[in-house]
C-alpha cells in the first residue's frame, strides 16, 4: 500500500470513528498495522531555482562551445551538431518523465533546457544552410514548438518562456506596424497550465494539512 493511500486512510479514520462505522480499538489496530507515515517534504524553492539556473548555464555553455568552433567545421558536421543539443535535452526530459516525474526541480530544469535547446537548434540549422527569415517568425516558430514541453513536463518555467517568446513576437510585429493576430489566444494555453499548477499545488498542500 502506497504512502499516499495510507495517509488518506489515516485522514478518513477519525470521520469513520465519529460516524460509528469503526471502533476506536479498530482505529488503533489499523494505525499499528500500517505504522507511521513520514510527512511529504515540500519542494524547496532553492532547489528549484538552482535546478533551473543549472539548466540555463548548461544550455549556454553548449551554445558557446559550438559557436567558438563553428566556422572550422564542415557543413555536414555542423548540421549534425545543430541537433545534438536538442537530442540531449530531449533525452534528459524523457529520463525525467520516467524516473523523476514527482520532482518539481527536475521537471522545471529539464523543461527550461529543452525549451532553450529548441531555439538553439533552429538558429544553428538556419545559419548552417543560410535559411533567411525575420525575428518575429523565428520567435513564433520557437514558441509554438516549445509549447508541448509545458504539457509534457507539467512545468511553469517553459510556460513563462513561451509567454516571453510570444510577447516578443507580438511586440516586434507592432514595432514594424504589423498586427499580432491571435496573441491572446496563443497565451491562453500557457496561462491555463500555470493556473492549474497553482490550484493543484494549493489543493495538495491543503490535503496534507492535519484536520482541525
Amino acid at each position: 500500500m502506497s504512502k499516499q493511500s495510507i495517509q488518506w486512510l489515516y485522514d478518513e479514520l477519525p470521520r469513520l470513528v465519529a460516524q460509528g462505522l469503526l471502533t476506536p480499538e479498530a482505529d488503533a489496530r489499523l494505525r499499528a498495522h500500517y505504522g507511521p507515515v513520514a510527512p511529504a517534504r515540500p519542494a524547496r524553492l532553492a532547489v528549484i531555482i538552482f535546478g533551473v539556473l543549472g539548466a540555463l548555464l548548461i544550455g549556454a555553455g553548449i551554445i558557446l562551445v559550438l559557436a567558438h568552433n563553428w566556422e572550422d567545421l564542415s557543413r555536414p558536421v555542423r548540421a549534425g551538431l545543430s541537433f545534438l543539443p536538442l537530442v540531449l535535452a530531449q533525452g534528459l526530459a524523457a529520463w525525467t518523465m520516467c524516473n523523476r516525474p514527482q520532482s518539481l526541480a527536475w521537471r522545471e530544469g529539464a523543461g527550461a533546457l529543452l525549451f532553450l535547446m529548441i531555439g538553439a537548434s533552429i538558429s544553428l540549422v538556419a545559419q548552417t544552410y543560410n535559411i533567411s527569415g525575420d525575428r518575429p517568425r523565428f520567435l513564433l516558430t520557437w514558441a509554438l514548438l516549445g509549447l508541448p514541453v509545458v504539457y509534457l513536463l507539467n512545468a511553469v518555467v517553459p510556460a513563462l518562456l513561451y509567454l516571453w517568446g510570444l510577447t516578443e513576437w507580438a511586440c516586434d510585429l507592432r514595432w514594424e506596424d504589423g498586427f499580432a493576430a491571435g496573441y491572446w489566444c496563443g497565451c491562453a494555453p500557457a496561462v491555463t497550465r500555470c493556473a492549474r499548477r497553482c490550484c493543484s499545488g494549493r489543493s495538495a498542500s491543503a490535503s496534507r494539512s492535519p484536520p482541525a
